[in-house]
């Protein structure tokens, strides 16, 4: 009875292990994920930024998700053009029609994030 009881035990901790191992596969995996889809954002927010200066306007960003490569990146952060629109004018706090490219990069980043 104490051996089925032990052996029981150990059953109960090689699955937990087994689990949290397979967590975190499953939480490298999306860094992973995460990290190629931040190169990809901020690359293709670089060709939108004309004048180098770090920063996107509204059109540029509009223009720049209406391609076919793009949309397949909004769908893959299950966005769209209008969550990308409101996102915008919501850090464009300023109302200069122009936001960052790595804050407008890491807030879609984390909009897809916080949907997992």
């Amino acid at each position: 009875c104490g051996m089925v009881k032990i052996l029981g035990a150990l059953f109960v901790d090689v699955v937990q292990i087994m689990s949290n191992r397979e967590d975190d596969i499953q939480m490298t995996e999306r860094e992973q994920k995460d990290h190629e889809l931040m190169r990809e954002l901020k690359h293709l927010m670089k060709k939108a930024d004309i004048y180098k200066t770090g920063k996107v306007s509204r059109n540029a960003v509009l223009k720049l998700f209406s391609n076919q490569e793009s949309k397949k990146i909004l769908n893959e952060l299950g966005m769209d053009l209008d969550m990308v629109t409101a996102l915008f004018t919501s850090l464009d706090v300023e109302g200069r029609n122009r936001v960052g490219v790595d804050e407008l990069c890491y807030c879609m980043l984390s909009m897809s994030a916080a949907d997992c």
